[in-house]
C-alpha cells in the first residue's frame, strides 16, 4: 500500500471509484485542500466562446496574497 507522511500524519493512497465521488471530497475538504485563506465555489457550468467551449469542476479565489 502506497504512503505519504507529511508532517507527522500518514496518508494511505486511495483510488475514487467515479470523478463524482472525488469532486464530492474536494467539495468536502476544500479549506483542507487549498488553504483557509480560499473560497472554492463547486460549478458544473459550461462555458464557451466561439467554437471552443469547456465545463469547469470549480473556481477557486485566493485571499491569501499579501499587497504588493
Amino acid at each position: 500500500m502506497e504512503k505519504l507522511l507529511l508532517s507527522d500524519k500518514t496518508y494511505n493512497y486511495y483510488e475514487f471509484q467515479t470523478e463524482k465521488e472525488f469532486e464530492e471530497k474536494v467539495v468536502e475538504f476544500a479549506k483542507d485542500i487549498f488553504g483557509a485563506g480560499t473560497v472554492y465555489f463547486d460549478s458544473k457550468k459550461k462555458m464557451k466562446k466561439g467554437k471552443i467551449g469547456t465545463i469547469p469542476d470549480g473556481f477557486l479565489i485566493d485571499f491569501t496574497f499579501e499587497d504588493v
